[in-house]
């Protein structure tokens, strides 16, 4: 009996060894599902650290795709100039021309010769607009800003007046609205734009 016990053990033992020792080698010997697991892992393990094998310690772990943060508000400081005052240059309908930074005007206010030379269309059958400025009440016209390019931000549609006797253009509260926050910190303005 002990002569049977020891046999079997001894052939299980020849078995184990030759099953080793018969048994393909390498990466590739595996079984079909292992090899493309493996050929998985290698892949994106060879892409992150090099080493060829996904399993080492030393390794980097995979790096995941950044989130998007939402991106701050643009901001954009104005300082004074030589009159005190708070002037920018700015695009209506692509051409050229200057704004003087108007907090307490409620409306975009554009001067009559200006208005003539970026060929702003005024509607002749729209009421006239009353407007009370520093130097009493005048009279305007409506009129529509297709594209307003002004501190880094491209507006649309800005609801504007035409002012007779206005000497310069006025960037009111219809364009600052929709630019996002207007502060002013001592000589400067800060046009914070929104996300």
């Amino acid at each position: 009996m002990g002569q049977l016990i020891t046999r079997a053990l001894a052939a299980t033992f020849v078995m184990s060894v030759l099953a080793v020792a018969l048994a393909p080698r390498g990466p590739h010997a595996r079984a079909p599902r292992q090899a493309q697991a493996f050929a998985a892992l290698s892949t994106s393990a060879d892409t992150a650290t090099g080493s060829g094998n996904p399993w080492d310690i030393n390794a980097a772990p995979p790096q995941a795709a950044p989130a998007s943060a939402p991106s701050a508000p643009q901001a954009r400081v104005i300082g004074r100039d030589d009159t005190g005052q708070f002037h920018i240059d700015g695009l209506i309908n692509g051409q050229s021309t200057r704004f003087l930074i108007d907090t307490g005007a409620d409306i975009v206010a554009i001067s009559t010769q200006e208005a003539q030379r970026l060929a702003l269309r005024i509607d002749q059958t729209a009421p006239r607009a009353m407007l009370r400025s520093a130097s009493g009440v005048t009279s305007g016209s409506y009129v529509t800003i297709e594209r307003l390019y002004v501190a880094g931000a491209e507006l649309h549609n800005v609801r504007a007046v035409v002012m007779d006797g206005l000497e310069g253009n006025l960037l009111g509260q219809s364009a600052l609205r929709q630019m996002g926050r207007v502060e002013l910190r001592g000589d400067a303005m800060i046009i914070e734009g929104k996300r």
